[in-house]
């Protein structure tokens, strides 16, 4: 039940963040980021709705390039909150705040599209009550 209501709300998110600054002339690499996000909402949302969309090979080899764009995205989210703070436009430990909760949020997708990439499922079977 968790994992569905994270789904939909990544979902939401994901949806919002390609969406808002379609206004915005994108560069190749920002529509780069756009797919790897995309795939991501996608795998989370499989694994939280136990569809198979994608084969475990696939799934295995996103997760790696999952990964590293996360580092280079909190890379850039460290830089670009120690210029705010310095600035003064946010307080240091709002600064804290809001990275943490992204971090907890992209552990939680790291999860999914790991159990996802394995072959793991929602589903209990009787092996696993006994």
């Amino acid at each position: 039940m968790w994992w569905k209501l994270f789904a939909c709300f990544q979902m939401f998110v994901t949806y919002h963040n390609i969406t808002t600054p379609l206004n915005q002339n994108y560069t190749w690499l920002d529509w780069l980021y756009v797919g790897i996000a995309a795939g991501a909402c996608l795998l989370v949302f499989c694994y939280a709705f136990d569809k198979r969309f994608y084969n475990a090979r696939v799934a295995r080899s996103f997760l790696y390039i999952f990964v590293a764009y996360l580092v280079v995205i909190k890379c850039t989210d460290i830089v670009q909150f120690h210029g705010r703070v310095t600035a003064g436009e946010i307080p240091l430990w709002s600064a804290i705040a809001a990275f943490l909760a992204l971090s907890v949020a992209n552990v939680f997708e790291v999860l999914a599209i790991w159990r996802y990439s394995h072959g793991k499922t929602q589903r209990l079977t009787l092996t696993a009550i006994s």
